[in-house]
């Protein structure tokens, strides 16, 4: 396991996320419907890294609305710094999508 990287280039998750958002529009899905999807379980980052801890029940419970209002600001204000909070959130709104694949699908 040597060779394994070290790091994760930031760019890198960029470059992906513009292939796999580019090859679903170029199979005309553009969009993915949340209509009955806002409320979500949320397990914190530093808490799914640690394997060997189970989180606890109950889970927190996150809102796929308050997510996007939350990047909607961040991308409105051109002099605000994204955090590692905003990270955590668009991975969040990324499993969301992959969770309503069925929709993706054709």
């Amino acid at each position: 396991m040597s060779d394994a990287p070290k790091t994760l280039d930031l760019t890198f998750l960029l470059n992906v996320m513009t292939r796999v958002v580019d090859d679903h529009a170029k199979s005309g899905v553009g969009s993915v419907d949340i209509t009955d999807a806002d409320l979500y379980f949320a397990l914190p980052a530093r808490e799914a890294l640690n394997i060997y801890a189970p989180p606890e029940p109950p889970l927190p419970v996150a809102s796929l609305m308050a997510d996007i209002a939350a990047l909607t600001e961040l991308m409105n204000d051109p002099g605000r710094s994204a955090t590692p909070v905003e990270l955590e959130t668009l991975g969040n709104l990324i499993r969301m999508v992959a969770g309503l694949s069925e929709q993706i699908q054709k």
